[in-house]
């Protein structure tokens, strides 16, 4: 059973969600899934579609088998630049990336996403706060994606009072 606050946290999460457009092809990462609370929203509003969760950390990877069992496909303990598959995705989830504590490595990690997704694929990321989001916007623009507006996005549940997900980035692979 969830608590509440993960019920919080999903229910703004599960909203984004319900915003995007089609996926060109069923398959989804979510790079740094931690607990799997995203990976269970994700199964929920996809539930035919192909997951996979990456995470360097062993024990959140443990905690996501033992407590959401087949909640993903594959859960992988990887640098996303090295899977073990070449699998283009339709989507690419980040929620909440430490860009302040480990600038290099997500910055690495979010130059590779062009190369895992497939044409039209979507690159979705939320973070907490303004500086956040300013830096990864930098790192997005050199990159062949594009910003997609999200309709509705001021009518979905707010953050909570910690700012989960308050702010959101869409991107679609295409050429500029």
């Amino acid at each position: 059973m969830k608590t509440f606050t993960q019920k919080y946290i999903l229910t703004r999460f599960n909203n984004l969600l319900s915003l995007l457009p089609d996926l060109p092809v069923p398959h989804i990462l979510e790079l740094g899934c931690g607990d799997g609370s995203g990976l269970h929203a994700l199964r929920t509003h996809y539930p035919a579609a192909w997951l996979c969760g990456v995470d360097h950390d062993l024990t959140a990877l443990r905690t996501v088998t033992r407590n959401m069992p087949n909640t993903a496909d594959a859960l992988i303990a990887a640098d996303v630049r090295a899977l073990p598959f070449s699998t283009q995705f339709g989507a690419m989830v980040i929620r909440h990336p430490d860009v302040d504590r480990s600038p290099e490595a997500w910055q690495r990690a979010i130059c590779a996403a062009p190369d895992l997704l497939s044409a039209g694929g979507l690159l979705l990321i939320t973070c907490y706060s303004a500086p956040e989001s300013d830096r990864l916007r930098s790192w997005l623009r050199s990159l062949p994606l594009v910003a997609t507006a999200l309709p509705a996005l001021s009518q979905i549940a707010p953050p909570d009072a910690v700012g989960r997900d308050r702010f959101v980035l869409v991107y679609s692979r295409t050429y500029k």
